[in-house]
């Protein structure tokens, strides 16, 4: 509620002196713009109130920042749209040169590792890894970023380096089974796209992580019961039941098993 009512006051300030279209544009150049316009307002004011000022130390920083954004959020990076077909080197070139240096750039992230999990998908690993490592190394405290790349490594069999990458994302998220539950998603989908042996290893590497996510073992007993491995099947089911008993479906699939001759 505070920040709310700061920022409306500085709305209105704002439209005082630009109107309603001047307000309009910051939705396009975005926040830092808008504090910045807002201070320079101010200074232009003499008997602007004291209390309606802003810090130094903050004033010092929003400057540095707006010089930052203005660089960095150049038409370029405004219009850029990356798809699978995009020009990968282009981009690349593109955004390392324009955001080399900066403190702040804009967030490209979701774009990124969208279309780096596709070419996952697609069994395109070379410029997978691309993508997904320049989303590594513009947004390195991005555990999705970090979670596509470890898959990207898996698919090379970098195993240890797969490790690593998991790891520092599994950490970002502070040990939450939700980075969990989202690479048993992701192995799933391997799986389903004819790549159970990367699904599997995935997983491996996961339960390393996460020993006590029931839901991973319970898929690895469903990936061993699509290869017919039985054995490996009943011995994950189990596993799964051992941490948490309350899963039917693994219930189930070990009913079925002890029902064949």
């Amino acid at each position: 509620q505070p920040f709310i009512k700061v920022g409306s006051f500085m709305a209105e300030k704002l439209h005082q002196r630009s109107g309603p279209r001047g307000l309009q544009l910051y939705h396009q150049n975005g926040a830092i713009k808008f504090f910045a316009d807002y201070v320079k307002l101010y200074q232009g004011d003499p008997s602007f109130p004291a209390n309606l000022r802003f810090s130094h130390a903050f004033e010092s920083r929003i400057a540095k920042w707006d010089q930052a954004w203005a660089k960095t959020y150049d038409s370029y990076v405004r219009q850029l749209w990356i798809t699978p077909y995009s020009n990968l080197d282009e981009i690349e070139a593109r955004l390392r040169k324009t955001f080399s240096g900066s403190e702040i750039y804009p967030n490209l992230n979701r774009n990124i590792t969208a279309v780096t999990w596709q070419l996952i998908l697609e069994g395109d690993r070379q410029r997978a890894a691309r993508l997904g490592q320049l989303s590594v190394d513009l947004y390195p405290q991005s555990d999705l970023a970090l979670a596509l790349l470890g898959v990207v490594k898996v698919l090379f069999r970098e195993k240890e380096r797969a490790r690593i990458l998991l790891k520092k994302g599994a950490e970002l998220r502070g040990g939450a089974p939700v980075f969990a539950r989202g690479l048993n998603s992701y192995a799933r989908a391997l799986a389903e796209s004819g790549r159970v042996e990367d699904a599997l290893e995935l997983l491996f590497i996961t339960t390393d992580l996460y020993p006590n996510e029931a839901t991973l073992f319970e898929t690895i007993g469903e990936l061993y019961s699509r290869t017919d491995n039985t054995a490996k099947a009943i011995e994950f089911y189990k596993k799964a039941l051992t941490l948490d008993p309350t899963l039917e479906s693994a219930k189930r699939m070990l009913e079925k098993f002890e029902e064949r001759p």
